[in-house]
């Protein structure tokens, strides 16, 4: 189920035990659900993000921390490195 579909199973669920039409659970299994939907997500876009970098490299972008290092040292200047 995908996160869209799990967002309005949750939507109605919720209106139905507003409506006393069904039990708590059901409400819990649509919650399940949608955290289930929300955290594939992540990982699908975390793998994403992880080919781009491993893409990066191989085609022989990016530089050693020792390079980057010393050419700051070199022009004197201090900086901080955010990953």
């Amino acid at each position: 189920m995908d996160a869209g579909a799990a967002v309005i199973v949750l939507a109605e669920a919720n209106l139905a035990v507003r409506k006393t039409a069904v039990g708590v659970s059901r409400v819990l299994v649509a919650q399940r659900a949608l955290y289930a939907a929300r955290q594939e997500l992540v990982e699908v876009r975390l793998a994403r993000l992880s080919n781009l970098v491993t893409l990066y490299k191989v085609q022989g972008g990016g530089a050693s921390l020792g390079k980057i290092g010393s050419t700051f040292a070199n022009h004197g200047s201090t900086a901080q490195i955010c990953g």
